[in-house]
């Protein structure tokens, strides 16, 4: 990645919009950035039949201007607005919400490409703006993308290069393990139930449909290879593993597992990583002992990828959070299957694309074609786990 020169055709500036006179009515106080506060209107992205995130970096806070009737309110004093993501509240837990109109501005990210023709010539292909998901532009047949062009928020014109490797490096090992019993059980003609476990993710995250979730994918895949396969999910958004296994929390109940009798789980926690890493062994060890009971063999995938403030504010070459190291060494000593889900969003930066900008809300959930990729992707390495091939 690099910065473009005057050598490329010139991207535009970013797309800018403005909005006035939007109605509100201001909070009291809230620690909550995403969903305590307020959220201009133009810088929410919206989740299925929810309200939705704030996009970060979206809003040109120095734009903002808050009216109460006639008076203009400051500020610092009269009301609080969040660095990252725009959201505003009054300054005080016991404020009486305020009614007020805002004015402000914000801006969109945008991918444009440079393309070699037929003909040999270069041209610039300009994408289609988004507040988080820009998708770089189409190019007919026969056209070969040289350089993906991410213009940033409030870019003037400047962009940030990502070329796409060719030939692209090959993946390291992206799975481990087989699924013997289950092997078996499909090999005499008998059901197997296959259940995915996990967080938000798993629930769909911002899959724009069921069908576009990547357990949906990867279920549909198994099923076409082995029909007899019922899949089925547990999961609930913002959970962590913990939460499943303590019996007093009613928004994980462990009977869902259980009701399920599931004979294969897939297990996806991205939000583990925010575990202490002291909770990661004995959480990981009553999960698994606790599916065992439940008549389960199991499957460990490392988490997607998530915003890049939270993959140590870079686009490295390898994912290096601790959780990603944890789980591979753990499901190597301990002898579990493990799809190395990580790996395949490492690809993505040799695709020539920036990995966030599959984010749908900015954040960590996949858009429809980062639950395909995912789900593709574990649909393989399950189909390969259970081929009777590999039955031992």
């Amino acid at each position: 990645m690099t910065d473009t020169t005057s050598s490329r055709p010139p991207c535009g500036p970013a797309e800018i919009r403005i909005v006035a006179g939007e109605l509100a009515h201001l909070p009291p106080y809230s620690h909550d950035a995403w969903t305590g506060r307020y959220v201009p209107r133009g810088v929410l992205v919206p989740f299925r039949g929810q309200i939705g995130t704030p996009a970060p970096s979206a809003l040109d806070r120095e734009s903002l201007v808050i009216r109460d009737g006639g008076r203009v309110l400051r500020e610092g004093v009269d009301y609080v607005v969040d660095a990252v993501y725009g959201t505003i509240c009054l300054p005080t837990a016991d404020a009486t919400p305020l009614p007020v109109s805002i004015d402000y501005r914000y801006s969109l990210l945008r991918i444009d490409s440079i393309v070699r023709e037929a003909s040999g010539e270069r041209v610039l292909l300009r994408g289609v703006s988004h507040l988080t998901n820009p998708h770089p532009p189409r190019p007919t047949a026969g056209v070969v993308v040289e350089e993906n062009l991410l213009v940033a928020a409030f870019s003037e014109g400047a962009a940030t290069v990502y070329v796409p490797r060719s030939p692209q490096r090959p993946l390291p090992d992206v799975q481990a393990g087989i699924l013997p019993r289950a092997a078996r059980i499909l090999s005499e003609g008998e059901p197997l139930r296959l259940l995915f476990l996990g967080d938000s993710i798993t629930e769909g995250g911002d899959a724009s449909t069921e069908e576009s979730t990547f357990r949906a994918i990867a279920g549909c895949r198994v099923r076409d290879e082995h029909p007899r396969v019922q899949v089925s999910y547990a999961a609930t958004g913002g959970s962590r593993s913990v939460q499943w296994l303590d019996d007093s929390d009613g928004s994980c109940d462990w009977n869902r597992v259980t009701e399920a009798a599931p004979q294969v789980t897939v297990v996806e926690f991205l939000n583990d990583a925010y575990l202490d890493p002291a909770e990661w062994g004995p959480a990981y060890d009553e999960l698994l002992s606790r599916l065992r009971d439940a008549g389960s063999e199991v499957v460990l995938l490392t988490p997607t990828f998530a915003m890049r403030a939270a993959m140590n504010g870079s686009e490295q070459v390898d994912d290096g959070r601790p959780y990603v190291g944890f789980l591979r060494d753990y499901a190597a000593r301990s002898g579990i299957p493990l799809i190395d889900v990580s790996a395949r969003w490492e690809r993505l930066r040799d695709e020539g694309l920036p990995y966030w900008t599959l984010l749908a809300n900015g954040i960590n959930h996949p858009d429809d074609r980062g639950h395909r990729l995912t789900g593709e992707f574990i649909a393989d390495a399950l189909l390969t786990m259970l081929s009777p091939a590999v039955d031992a």
